[in-house]
């Protein structure tokens, strides 16, 4: 049943190609606003394909889109103009174009192509510019910019659309980690203070976490939608992400690489200097365990200004002043204990 803020619906919706085939399946779901959504899943499962189908460029196989409780099918262009935005990875813009003529481009919906602006379309086109801080650089040319400077215009120009719907396909692809992190903000400050629904799909699981009210995960031809702390604790992210050589750490929120412990090593510390001396271990291959019969052993001195490290093993105790002094006395030690077994045999 719909409530006074869903804004899509899907019903029985199956999204793919009729050439290949289906590529998500039977899928109810739906979009409030006021709030961020994040589409998440491995490459090639249909994540843009979905994208299309529910912002209108791409029919679906078989169900239905509802964007206020009528079939996308009854919307001609400029109506679904005015009620769905959309922002994909590659958009084909002319490079000569100023920043401040492209994010005007987004009222054309409400003047046409050759109509003229009145003064509510000239503010709205300063407000989003000053909110996504792209007027500093209004009168530049785009292929000027920056690729984060890039993707800021072109949301704002999403934001002058001023639809109730966001729908953007990867958009902090290519960006580093301060653009990243500003696209994301921007995204949930849409949601939350202007009250609009945003739906993108993502690769950045940890700004995703941090940010997005609710994740879509695709599973076999599915998805699974719920809150991320929610699905973390469901066992739903593990199951989406891990892989042969990857796993997802329910406690840390965050993936890591599947080594082979070849190595066990005593070590029982806790605290901030204990956290990244179990992550330098295990990154070299050691398995931690608590057990003062193992062969090696480490421990932490807390010392001013900075920690040192105590190893013990055969042929003594030395002292350590960096993890990384740490690791190469480790490996001169397996490098000595791996002769002897040889030798042995």
């Amino acid at each position: 049943m719909k409530d006074d803020n869903t804004i899509l619906q899907t019903q029985g919706l199956s999204v793919g190609y009729a050439s290949t085939g289906v590529l998500l399946r039977d899928l109810q779901l739906t979009i409030r606003v006021g709030q961020l959504y994040s589409l998440l899943g491995p490459n090639g499962s249909g994540k843009s394909t979905l994208l299309r189908t529910l912002s209108g460029m791409q029919q679906p196989l078989q169900g239905d889109v509802l964007l206020h409780q009528k079939s996308l099918r009854q919307y001609n262009g400029k109506q679904l103009s005015q009620q769905l935005s959309v922002v994909l990875t590659e958009q084909g813009t002319a490079p000569t174009l100023r920043v401040a003529e492209l994010v005007a481009m987004g009222r054309h919906p409400y003047t046409g192509w050759f109509g003229g602006f009145s003064n509510r379309d000239h503010e709205i086109t300063a407000r989003v510019m000053e909110d996504t801080n792209t007027l500093k650089f209004a009168d530049r040319l785009l292929y000027e910019l920056s690729d984060g400077e890039r993707q800021k215009v072109m949301i704002a120009r999403a934001m002058a659309q001023d639809t109730p719907l966001i729908i953007l396909d990867e958009p902090t692809v290519h960006l580093d980690l301060p653009n990243r992190v500003d696209i994301m903000q921007l995204l949930q400050k849409l949601a939350h203070k202007h009250k609009k629904a945003v739906l993108m799909s993502s690769h950045d699981l940890q700004l995703v976490l941090q940010t997005a009210d609710r994740l879509w995960l695709l599973q076999d031809q599915s998805i699974v939608s719920g809150t991320p702390e929610d699905l973390i604790l469901q066992g739903k992210m593990e199951k989406t992400f891990t892989g042969k050589n990857i796993r997802f750490d329910v406690s840390k929120g965050s993936f890591s690489i599947r080594r082979p412990a070849q190595h066990l090593i005593n070590f029982q510390e806790n605290g901030l200097t204990a956290g990244w001396t179990r992550h330098a271990l295990e990154r070299a291959g050691f398995r931690i365990v608590q057990d003062n019969s193992v062969r090696l052993s480490l421990s932490i001195q807390q010392t001013q200004p900075t920690p040192a490290w105590i190893l013990q093993g055969p042929g003594g105790s030395v002292l350590c002043h960096s993890l990384e002094a740490v690791l190469r006395q480790l490996r001169k030690k397996q490098d000595v204990n791996d002769t002897q077994i040889r030798s042995e045999k």
